[in-house]
């Protein structure tokens, strides 16, 4: 059956993440052993819904049992955006790809986040359908986000690819759906996956895969 739409996630796949040491601090001033713990954390409660980063630093800090200074850690969150940038080949992987396929970006965003990295790098106008977790209130690996793009195109799962970096949330995620899923290693994060075909290093990869 072929392809007729390409969903994307978007920190990490086609936008660099927030900066590691940076995220470990906050990670660690909330009590959490890691940063991914972090990040899991905040997508099965806070990505789903509208919410401040600084409201919700405030909420995790009381819900782990954390006395720490909110605002400090307000401002090393803002201070993330100042070493986020796009990827080099993400622009002109999506101008090729617009020419043939639909596209959709599906983001585990807060409420701030999302949109505005897409107003700051211009991306917007690369897909015709954008799902931000805090609005449709579904959040990544949850099978019914995914499904949003097959009701949207009025098409089948197995017509989809979807693309993302993270192995639970994205590539199992995106599989569980019915999607045929890739993920995308730009951190050298899963070696061990390397030798399969639904791997790839960058975007570049991609359309010879499909």
């Amino acid at each position: 059956m072929p392809i007729k739409v390409i969903a994307f996630d978007l920190w990490s796949t086609l936008i660099s993440g927030s900066p590691p040491d940076i995220m470990e601090e906050i990670a660690a001033k909330l009590s959490f052993d890691t940063t991914q713990d972090f990040w899991d954390y905040c997508d099965k409660h806070y990505f789903n819904c509208k919410i401040k980063p600084s409201q919700m630093l405030r909420d995790i800090a009381k819900e782990k049992g954390v006395k720490t200074n909110v605002e400090k850690l307000t401002s090393l969150w803002e201070s993330t955006w100042d070493s986020i940038y796009v990827y080099s080949d993400t622009v002109p992987a999506l101008e090729k790809i617009r020419k043939k396929y639909k596209t959709t970006l599906i983001s585990n965003s807060g409420s701030e986040e999302g949109k505005r990295v897409l107003k700051i790098f211009g991306l917007a106008e690369y897909f015709d359908y954008i799902i931000m977790s805090y609005e449709v209130g579904l959040a990544k690996p949850d099978p019914e986000i995914f499904r949003l793009v097959t009701k949207k195109f009025s098409v089948k799962p197995e017509e989809v690819v979807y693309v993302g970096d993270g192995f639970q949330n994205d590539f199992l995620g995106g599989k569980n759906a019915g999607f045929k899923t890739f993920l995308i290693d730009r951190r050298d994060k899963h070696p061990q996956f390397k030798k399969e075909d639904w791997y790839i290093e960058s975007l570049d990869e991609l359309l010879d895969k499909i």
